[in-house]
């Protein structure tokens, strides 16, 4: 009766424990999210919670994988951020690293690291632009809304293809800064606005222009040419998605459905290959392979 109590306590214990460590890790992410919120002066509170998290990461892999095509084994995120595309990897490969140039938000994946009690993750402090690992070391590496912050964006893929594996992959995905809004500040703009004009329009909606200066205008050609120029294969996602929509194939979306019906009248094709050579559409998703 006395082994039973004991251990009735213990267990309590233990799940208060795993609920103060849930409840730090969501209160020390919200804080993080608040301060980028301000430094562009979004004034909405920052929601956020590790079961959301999981669900909306855990569906983010499993069409990173669909895309990829491969099953790697050793990941890298460049720009962990809070981790969350690590720990969703985690049950899916045996080795998930990722880097951050943010201490605090290194901090944060610890913890979360005791939380989800993951054995085959972790996490580095270190610049997107000097990765701190031999060639030839990961099958999948992975930036997400990453490069347009990073200092040199041609250096950071540079050092992205050379930490990967022949035969391996390098996931990107930004925004597209030849598209008609900034997403970091919600805020309309034209395609590569110059910075000298973007700022009083920022100022005119009460926004701060001041972290304008630490946003890079990456576009999709200019990334497809820096993977390309590093040995890698380029497929663009976005297009494929794109093709899928204004051909009629890809029946989940609602543009898809009137485009199949007016497929006779070649609209869908014109459209896309004039995105295509706009380069006008909002995100820039691509993969590139490594060939050399």
């Amino acid at each position: 009766m006395i082994i039973l109590c004991m251990a009735r306590c213990l267990l309590l214990m233990c799940v208060n424990d795993m609920k103060e460590l849930r409840e730090n890790i969501e209160k020390k992410t919200k804080e993080a999210m608040s301060r980028e919120n301000k430094a562009y002066c979004v004034k909405d509170e920052p929601s956020y919670s590790l079961d959301d998290a999981k669900a909306s990461h855990d569906k983010i892999v499993s069409q990173i994988l669909k895309w990829s095509g491969k099953n790697p084994k050793k990941s890298l995120d460049v720009g962990c951020g809070f981790g969350d595309l690590i720990f969703a990897f985690a049950p899916k490969i045996e080795k998930a690293i990722g880097i951050d140039m943010d201490k605090g938000f290194i901090d944060v994946c610890e913890l979360k690291k005791e939380f989800y009690g993951s054995k085959n993750v972790e996490f580095i402090h270190s610049k997107s632009e000097k990765i701190p690992f031999n060639n030839d070391s990961f099958d999948l590496v992975m930036s997400k809304t990453v490069l347009e912050h990073v200092e040199d964006v041609s250096e950071a893929i540079k050092e992205q293809a050379r930490v990967t594996r022949l035969g391996g992959q390098v996931y990107v995905e930004c925004p597209n800064y030849m598209w008609i809004k900034e997403g970091h500040y919600n805020s309309w703009m034209l395609p590569l606005m110059p910075k000298w004009l973007f700022r009083p329009w920022l100022k005119i909606q009460g926004k701060n222009p001041e972290f304008l200066n630490h946003i890079q205008y990456v576009t999709p050609r200019k990334i497809a040419k820096a993977l390309e120029k590093n040995g890698l294969e380029v497929r663009n996602i976005s297009l494929e998605i794109i093709k899928d929509v204004f051909s009629g194939k890809d029946s989940s979306r609602p543009l898809s459905k009137a485009f199949r019906y007016l497929k006779w009248t070649g609209l869908g094709m014109i459209a896309y290959y004039a995105l295509k050579w706009t380069q006008f559409y909002p995100a820039i998703l691509l993969i590139g392979e490594k060939k050399e």
